[in-house]
């Protein structure tokens, strides 16, 4: 090592394509194509020129803190760690002042342009499409099982309701006068609610018969179980849906001469739960602005854990556009422990996101 260089392929590409290119275009160069050790190499490499070259300004500025990472994402987290460390670099205008970093094997430097820009693109759209469907299916599914369930319940309840009892009545109880008579016949009555067979006992060589009645339940009972199936409920909370309906226009302004007064961002809030006593307001926006999420507010909340260990934590109350949300809830993206969840509001109205 020549003084003044430092040999480092990772620290090489980073430093001629952070100009160039975004955060979020390079992390996924950084952890497809070099492993957890060439990372983490370079990590402390860098935070130690940075470090003296704090040292050489007289600047007292402390560093984020960077964490030995572990975990099935440590290779993501450090990657992150290594841009953080370049945005320090280039707020505090250090260029000067650090080595010259330079790769000593050329095979280990990747090659980006613009097609592979743009196929990484496309590969993250391609990714988070996947994650919708895969909650819209999900969605779907507990829907449908749903729907078959009040369908079993209701078709249960009409069986119920059209049940027939049935009574037999012995021989000698019958007036032979009027029932030998009218053997065979069935007497249904206009209103339909009782009717009185008279059926032949096979078991009866005399030619004996008895008599079936048979009473069905008021018609009433049957007008509101065929109100209630599966079908009805569902077009009753369509219309519901219908009445609640809010919509956002989607027509660019130039093509309109009624334009909107303000930009509306629809948000999500949540709550982070269970971070280490270090973590503060401001390294946790830097830590998912460097993920890609774009944080509206942060502050610190109360833990939501249970009895003393609500002491030795801290949380936060993060709001993040709804656009944005499905990244807060990436298990990759927190260490092992951290607990995401929803917002809970007092009151449901707070709660809508706007």
């Amino acid at each position: 090592m020549a003084e003044g260089v430092v040999f480092s392929e990772v620290l090489c590409f980073i430093r001629n394509n952070f100009d160039k290119l975004t955060a979020g275009d390079i992390k996924p160069v950084l952890c497809s194509f070099y492993d957890f050790d060439d990372l983490d190499t370079a990590k402390e490499c860098l935070k130690k020129a940075v470090q003296e070259a704090f040292q050489a300004l007289g600047d007292s500025t402390p560093l984020p803190r960077l964490p030995k990472r572990q975990g099935d994402a440590k290779g993501k987290q450090t990657a992150e760690d290594l841009l953080k460390l370049f945005t320090v670099i280039d707020e505090r205008k250090l260029g000067d002042v650090l080595p010259r970093f330079v790769a000593e094997d050329l095979s280990r430097i990747p090659f980006v342009n613009t097609d592979s820009v743009n196929v990484l693109a496309m590969a993250k759209k391609l990714e988070n499409l996947e994650m919708r469907l895969n909650s819209v299916e999900c969605f779907l599914s507990s829907t449908c099982i749903s729907d078959k369930d009040n369908c079993r319940t209701s078709n249960g309840t009409a069986m119920n309701a059209y049940q027939e009892d049935v009574v037999t009545i012995p021989q000698p109880a019958l007036d032979e006068s009027s029932a030998l008579d009218k053997a065979g016949d069935t007497a249904a009555p206009a209103d339909g609610t009782r009717g009185v067979s008279l059926v032949q006992s096979a078991s009866d060589t005399n030619g004996g018969w008895s008599t079936v009645v048979r009473r069905r339940k008021s018609n009433g009972v049957q007008n509101v179980n065929s109100r209630t199936p599966s079908t009805q409920l569902y077009q009753d909370a369509q219309r519901n849906s219908n009445r609640k309906q809010k919509i956002f226009g989607t027509r660019k302004e130039n093509d309109t001469a009624v334009k909107s007064g303000v930009k509306i961002v629809q948000k999500a809030v949540v709550h982070i739960d269970n971070l280490h006593p270090d973590c503060t307001q401001a390294l946790l926006s830097d830590y998912l602005i460097a993920a890609g999420v774009d944080v509206i507010s942060c502050y610190s909340a109360k833990s939501w854990l249970r009895g003393d260990e609500k002491e030795q934590v801290t949380a936060f109350r993060v709001c993040v556009p709804a656009a944005k949300r499905y990244m807060l809830f990436d298990s990759q993206l927190w260490s092992e422990g951290v607990v995401i969840r929803d917002w809970q509001f007092r009151n449901r109205e707070n709660g809508r996101q706007a």
